[in-house]
């Protein structure tokens, strides 16, 4: 598994103890690596957990993944314009039949009579210039246009507000 902008690894080491055969690698930048490296050691997961550093909106990501996991980190690609092109990446990087799991700040649908809507949405953009809240189902979409063979979508509603999960399949075949 690859916890793409996994940043303090927590998620990687939550899924690594349900999971005794999962190897995971965090990908992050080097500073953010070293708080992933003290929860790495702190839980005694060195040999099933990793870290690598890098950049995923500029480097290339390795291949032969069956599982990429972006958890609140894609928002960031639409500040830089790059989304599709980090969901073009994923899907190279997967093995055929892979999944890629990307959950992720979503936009309500204004048409609903009360959306929940959490205050912060516009509050980060407006105070930082960047959009970094995606409409719902953008996603998915890209994924489908990107090559995936199905996508299941779903919304959750947390504490941190609504948050939209994807969950897309590489076709088990190249054929």
């Amino acid at each position: 598994m690859l916890d793409l902008g996994g940043g303090h690894g927590v998620f990687s080491l939550y899924a690594a103890e349900l999971l005794p055969s999962l190897k995971v690698q965090v990908f992050d930048s080097p500073a953010v690596l070293k708080v992933a490296q003290q929860y790495i050691e702190e839980y005694s997961l060195q040999d099933r957990v990793s870290i690598l550093s890098g950049n995923y909106l500029s480097d290339t990501l390795d291949d032969g993944y069956d599982l990429i996991l972006a958890s609140c980190t894609l928002n960031l690609t639409l500040a830089e314009r790059t989304t599709g092109h980090v969901v073009r990446k994923i899907y190279n990087a997967l093995k055929p039949g892979g999944y890629f799991v990307s959950l992720h700040d979503s936009w309500p649908d204004f048409s609903e009579a009360n959306p929940l809507f959490p205050v912060e949405y516009p509050v980060y953009s407006l105070l930082s210039g960047a959009p970094v809240n995606m409409p719902r189902g953008f996603i998915a979409s890209l994924a489908l246009e990107c090559g995936f063979q199905t996508v299941q979508s779903k919304e959750l509603c947390l504490n941190a507000g609504i948050l939209a999960l994807d969950v897309a399949r590489k076709a088990s075949s190249l054929t």
